[in-house]
């Protein structure tokens, strides 16, 4: 199933014609056409408890030159500005794996240009945070206290519901896990004010469903 409603209205922030938007993705049929994966062969769609899953078949191979997520697939669909991005998440690899991780990507403007939120089995410096990649090394946005970590996202085999929040005037990014009513992470950064979607993971595998996205997306020129 794959729907979209758009209602015209002009965003004056980014100086663009934005529309509102909702997006919903189930991987019912299509999918192929929707999504583009960073590297071809590593995703596959499998039926299970009678959902499709998006899942990767592989795990990818960060880059050492300019360090990002190894594997990923972006959503083709609308450029977003302020979005509420939700959807079923799950870490494939094993519970002892204390660094294992889902990755959500928003702003994506190209390979090396993008936020994404880490998703792991631990909180530490790397781990469990909110990452800008641009031009160069991810660093991150979220502040990191060590004293009093983040409650890491993914420690289990089982799908966790995420909720990521961004608002591009205040350039605040938030994410949710699980419904809870206080974000696990919190960054503002405001260097991609619109950009697309997508889901991965740095260097394990991962899978997804239920994916919805509602906001402002660009409108295409006439």
């Amino acid at each position: 199933m794959y729907s979209i409603i758009l209602v015209s209205i002009l965003n004056v922030l980014l100086n663009t014609p934005m529309s509102t938007a909702t997006v919903k993705e189930s991987f019912d049929s299509g999918w192929e056409l929707r999504w583009k994966p960073h590297t071809v062969g590593s995703w596959v769609v499998e039926r299970e408890a009678n959902k499709s899953i998006l899942r990767m078949t592989r795990a990818g191979v960060p880059p050492k030159e300019i360090r990002r997520p190894g594997e990923y697939a972006i959503w083709s669909s609308p450029v977003w500005g302020d979005v509420e991005f939700t959807g079923q998440v799950r870490c494939d690899v094993e519970e002892s794996n204390t660094a294992r991780d889902a990755v959500i990507i928003l702003g994506y403007q190209d390979d090396t240009h993008f936020y994404y939120v880490h998703l792991a089995g631990r909180a530490d410096s790397v781990h469990n945070s909110i990452m800008i990649v641009n031009g160069k090394d991810r660093e991150r946005i979220d502040k990191f206290d060590s004293a009093h970590p983040s409650k890491p996202a993914l420690t289990d085999k089982q799908f966790h519901y995420v909720k990521l929040v961004r608002n591009v005037m205040t350039g605040a990014i938030a994410v949710y896990i699980d419904h809870a009513d206080k974000p696990v992470l919190e960054a503002e950064d405001k260097t991609f004010l619109k950009g697309k979607l997508g889901v991965g993971s740095f260097d394990d595998t991962a899978s997804f469903h239920s994916l919805q996205a509602k906001g402002k997306t660009e409108q295409p020129s006439p």
